[in-house]
């Protein structure tokens, strides 16, 4: 068996092992959620595909292997960045060498109005090792990633992450990820189908 989600937005906090350096507990990272669609062209395409590969390329070397020039690389940037198709550039941290695991929480809460979801929000905030929660169509309406250094932290976490939703939860999951093998935002079924689109206009 097995259940599929559709992603409605994420919203990323920043994580527990950053607070040494002057990051705030519950400050928000990350936002973002299904908007209208952004048109692109193929170029925007190969460029998005070389970026997430290695975000740090050059622009030079983004141009040469775009046959263009610099400046043009530097200006679908903005324009993705500004548009929204990129939203980010992130370092990714491997969390088993600092002594930390990945939890998930899976939530069914009962129908929420907008300012209860925007309370449970809030309340998110305040718990402590949460990385990111994603709000989602499916059997779970949310999934809350928790990034903690023990079972018995998480344990702590989980138990205060219930008595302050209590008025929301109908019932949760748990789910331990001992090992992440592939993480894409552009899988290159995605970028076929999306080149297929383009290619009818």
């Amino acid at each position: 068996d097995y259940e599929t989600s559709l992603i409605i937005y994420t919203k990323e906090f920043v994580p527990e092992f950053l607070f040494p350096l002057g990051q705030k507990e519950g400050q928000m990272l990350l936002e973002s959620q299904t908007t209208e669609p952004v048109n692109i062209d193929e170029n925007d395409l190969k460029l998005l595909d070389l970026l997430q590969r290695d975000a740090r390329t050059p622009v030079l070397s983004l141009a040469k292997k775009l046959n263009t020039t610099p400046y043009v690389v530097r200006y679908k940037i903005r324009s993705l960045l500004k548009s929204g198709v990129i939203n980010s550039f992130k370092t990714l941290i491997n969390l088993d060498l600092l002594g930390y695991g990945w939890y998930q929480v899976l939530l069914h809460t009962k129908n929420l109005t907008e300012k209860e979801e925007a309370n449970l929000i809030e309340q998110l905030k305040t718990i402590k090792g949460i990385d990111y929660m994603v709000k989602c169509m499916g059997k779970w309406n949310f999934q809350v990633h928790v990034n903690l250094s023990s079972n018995l932290k998480f344990r702590e976490t989980l138990l205060d992450l219930k008595s302050k939703l209590l008025d929301y939860i109908v019932s949760y999951d748990t789910l331990i990820t001992f090992r992440k093998y592939k993480s894409k935002t552009l899988p290159e079924g995605a970028v076929n189908e999306i080149r297929q689109m383009i290619l009818k206009k």
